[in-house]
């Protein structure tokens, strides 16, 4: 019986350690949620930059401006931060945006080469409404990414406090089973020593 006694407080000890874990993770991922939007917006624009360099980075950037229709952070012209884009390049995607910055269906491998071309002297609103009829999207992916991330955080958070009730009920359970073991050893001793009388 006492070893049965002593594998439940240690199950009971794990199970506490791993809810208190749980919960000094949830208050940190809570005080520091502000910042989620700066470090994806970092990231993001490394994302850019190294867009020519890695197949990987470059799948995931066109799949995120596909799938929200957007291109760049703010716009379009967000892509200088990559060298090949820029307008100072002398590459074949100079002062130009990906391929998944284009609105078309099936956008072919250059709807995006030079369509920023020439736009340097005008001002923001007309850039776009041009870059618009050259069937590029203009919206930016931070504020779309952003609140697919929001949106699925809720997700993850309702799983962790999901997880962390389970826990609680866990911690009860094995309480109850502990005082039970406690109990029927306790019923044992008086039960031997009425008998042996």
């Amino acid at each position: 019986m006492k070893i049965i006694t002593n594998i439940f407080l240690q199950f009971l000890g794990v199970i506490i350690i791993v809810f208190i874990l749980q919960v000094i993770i949830g208050i940190i991922a809570f005080i520091y949620r502000e910042q989620t939007a700066e470090v994806a917006e970092k990231q993001l624009r490394f994302a850019m930059r190294e867009y020519t360099n890695s197949k990987v980075t470059a799948r995931a950037i066109d799949t995120i401006q596909s799938q929200f229709s957007c291109c760049g952070l703010k716009n379009p012209f967000d892509w200088n931060v990559n060298p090949d884009f820029s307008c100072h390049s002398t590459s074949e995607f100079a002062c130009g945006v990906p391929p998944s910055c284009c609105s078309d269906e099936e956008p072919t491998a250059t709807c995006g080469h030079g369509v920023r071309t020439g736009l340097s002297g005008k001002l923001l609103p007309e850039k776009l409404r041009i870059l618009r009829r050259k069937k590029i999207n203009t919206r930016g992916c931070s504020r779309f990414f952003m609140s697919w991330v929001e949106n699925h955080l809720d997700m993850v958070g309702a799983t962790a406090l999901g997880f962390a009730i389970l826990h609680i009920l866990g911690i009860f359970i094995v309480y109850v089973l502990i005082t039970k073991v406690h109990d029927h050893k306790l019923l044992y001793r008086y039960r031997k020593r009425v008998y042996e009388q």
